[in-house]
Protein backbone atom coordinates (compact mmCIF):
# COMPACT_ATOMS: atom_id res chain seq x y z
CA UNK A 1 0.00 0.00 0.00
CA UNK A 2 2.48 2.36 1.07
CA UNK A 3 4.30 1.68 -2.84
CA UNK A 4 1.29 2.32 -4.45
CA UNK A 5 0.46 5.83 -2.63
CA UNK A 6 4.20 6.50 -3.54
CA UNK A 7 3.84 5.33 -7.35
CA UNK A 8 0.21 7.74 -7.34
CA UNK A 9 2.39 10.85 -5.67
CA UNK A 10 4.91 10.50 -8.15
CA UNK A 11 2.65 10.03 -10.95
CA UNK A 12 1.22 13.09 -9.93
CA UNK A 13 3.76 15.00 -9.79
CA UNK A 14 4.89 14.18 -13.04
CA UNK A 15 2.13 15.15 -14.68
CA UNK A 16 2.03 18.35 -12.55
CA UNK A 17 5.67 18.89 -14.17
CA UNK A 18 4.46 18.61 -17.24
CA UNK A 19 1.30 20.52 -16.78
CA UNK A 20 3.79 23.96 -16.02
CA UNK A 21 5.42 22.99 -19.00
CA UNK A 22 2.82 22.59 -21.23
CA UNK A 23 1.41 25.97 -19.98
CA UNK A 24 4.98 27.84 -20.14
CA UNK A 25 5.22 26.67 -23.97
CA UNK A 26 1.42 27.89 -24.31
CA UNK A 27 2.09 31.12 -23.01
CA UNK A 28 5.21 31.42 -24.23
CA UNK A 29 3.75 30.76 -27.94
CA UNK A 30 0.45 33.03 -27.08
CA UNK A 31 1.92 36.29 -24.73
CA UNK A 32 5.47 36.60 -26.93
CA UNK A 33 7.01 35.95 -23.36
CA UNK A 34 10.14 33.73 -22.62
CA UNK A 35 9.65 30.51 -21.76
CA UNK A 36 11.31 30.97 -18.24
CA UNK A 37 8.42 34.22 -17.78
CA UNK A 38 5.83 31.82 -18.94
CA UNK A 39 6.97 29.04 -16.38
CA UNK A 40 7.30 31.50 -13.45
CA UNK A 41 3.62 32.65 -14.45
CA UNK A 42 2.66 29.36 -14.71
CA UNK A 43 4.05 28.57 -10.96
CA UNK A 44 2.79 31.54 -9.61
CA UNK A 45 -0.51 31.08 -10.87
CA UNK A 46 -0.68 26.88 -9.97
CA UNK A 47 0.59 28.07 -6.50
CA UNK A 48 -2.56 30.84 -6.41
CA UNK A 49 -0.21 33.57 -4.73
CA UNK A 50 -0.73 35.66 -8.26
CA UNK A 51 1.58 38.22 -7.96
CA UNK A 52 -0.09 40.15 -10.74
CA UNK A 53 3.36 40.75 -12.39
CA UNK A 54 2.71 39.09 -15.14
CA UNK A 55 -0.97 39.28 -16.73
CA UNK A 56 -2.15 37.45 -20.07
CA UNK A 57 -3.36 40.35 -22.38
CA UNK A 58 -4.35 38.34 -25.60
CA UNK A 59 -8.16 37.07 -25.81
CA UNK A 60 -6.35 33.55 -27.00
CA UNK A 61 -3.89 33.83 -23.42
CA UNK A 62 -6.94 35.02 -21.22
CA UNK A 63 -9.10 32.10 -22.59
CA UNK A 64 -5.92 29.31 -22.23
CA UNK A 65 -5.23 31.11 -18.88
CA UNK A 66 -8.95 30.34 -17.27
CA UNK A 67 -8.83 26.70 -18.89
CA UNK A 68 -5.60 25.97 -18.10
CA UNK A 69 -5.71 26.94 -14.74
CA UNK A 70 -8.56 25.80 -13.73
CA UNK A 71 -7.27 21.96 -14.93
CA UNK A 72 -4.25 22.79 -13.24
CA UNK A 73 -5.97 23.50 -9.63
CA UNK A 74 -7.54 20.47 -10.08
CA UNK A 75 -4.23 18.58 -10.41
CA UNK A 76 -2.69 20.20 -7.62
CA UNK A 77 -5.43 19.70 -5.57
CA UNK A 78 -4.96 16.00 -6.09
CA UNK A 79 -1.33 16.26 -5.67
CA UNK A 80 -1.96 17.86 -1.86
CA UNK A 81 -4.71 15.67 -0.74
CA UNK A 82 -3.11 12.62 -1.48
CA UNK A 83 0.17 13.67 0.42
CA UNK A 84 -2.59 14.71 2.85
CA UNK A 85 -3.50 11.16 2.70
CA UNK A 86 -0.16 9.51 3.68
CA UNK A 87 0.36 11.85 6.05
CA UNK A 88 -2.68 11.24 7.77
CA UNK A 89 -2.83 7.38 7.20
CA UNK A 90 0.55 6.95 8.38
CA UNK A 91 -0.25 9.29 11.62
CA UNK A 92 -3.11 6.68 12.41
CA UNK A 93 -1.24 3.64 11.95
CA UNK A 94 1.50 5.00 13.90
CA UNK A 95 -0.98 5.69 16.83
CA UNK A 96 -3.07 2.69 16.50
CA UNK A 97 -0.52 0.36 16.67
CA UNK A 98 0.88 2.40 20.02
CA UNK A 99 -2.69 1.69 21.01
CA UNK A 100 -2.65 -1.79 20.61
CA UNK A 101 0.40 -3.14 21.65
CA UNK A 102 -0.37 -1.35 24.85
CA UNK A 103 -3.56 -2.92 25.20
CA UNK A 104 -4.92 -5.99 26.83
CA UNK A 105 -4.00 -9.46 24.77
CA UNK A 106 -7.93 -10.17 25.46
CA UNK A 107 -9.06 -6.88 23.61
CA UNK A 108 -6.23 -7.48 21.20
CA UNK A 109 -8.15 -10.40 20.01
CA UNK A 110 -11.66 -8.02 19.92
CA UNK A 111 -9.45 -5.71 17.55
CA UNK A 112 -7.80 -9.17 15.44
CA UNK A 113 -4.33 -8.52 16.88
CA UNK A 114 -3.84 -11.04 19.60
CA UNK A 115 0.29 -11.23 18.46
CA UNK A 116 0.97 -7.73 19.33
CA UNK A 117 3.24 -8.55 21.83
CA UNK A 118 4.99 -11.28 20.41
CA UNK A 119 2.42 -13.69 21.47
CA UNK A 120 0.98 -16.63 18.99
CA UNK A 121 -2.08 -16.12 17.22
CA UNK A 122 -4.82 -17.60 19.18
CA UNK A 123 -8.15 -18.64 18.19
CA UNK A 124 -10.08 -16.05 17.05
CA UNK A 125 -12.84 -15.73 19.70
CA UNK A 126 -16.15 -14.78 19.14
CA UNK A 127 -17.57 -11.36 19.61
CA UNK A 128 -19.77 -11.20 23.04
CA UNK A 129 -22.94 -8.63 23.09
CA UNK A 130 -21.82 -5.82 26.06
CA UNK A 131 -24.21 -4.90 28.26
CA UNK A 132 -24.12 -1.45 29.36
CA UNK A 133 -24.85 -0.59 32.91
CA UNK A 134 -27.28 2.54 33.10
CA UNK A 135 -28.37 4.01 36.59
CA UNK A 136 -27.90 7.57 38.49
CA UNK A 137 -24.39 6.60 39.08
CA UNK A 138 -23.09 5.43 35.58
CA UNK A 139 -21.59 7.57 33.08
CA UNK A 140 -24.72 9.41 31.15
CA UNK A 141 -26.58 9.94 34.08
CA UNK A 142 -30.55 8.53 34.49
CA UNK A 143 -31.56 5.10 34.03
CA UNK A 144 -33.67 3.92 31.33
CA UNK A 145 -36.62 3.76 32.97
CA UNK A 146 -36.47 6.72 34.57
CA UNK A 147 -36.42 8.37 31.32
CA UNK A 148 -39.28 6.96 30.03
CA UNK A 149 -41.33 7.90 32.76
CA UNK A 150 -39.57 10.88 32.55
CA UNK A 151 -42.25 14.17 31.66
CA UNK A 152 -42.16 15.57 28.37
CA UNK A 153 -40.58 19.05 28.03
Amino acid sequence: ERRARLVRLAALLAVTLLWLLVGSAAFSSLEGWSFATSLWFCWITLSTVGFGDYVPTTSEGEVFDVLWATIGLGIIGMVITEIGNGLTKLHFLERLSKELSSMPTEHRHYWGRPEADGAEPEEKQQSKDVEVEMGPGAPGGQGLEELKSAPAQ
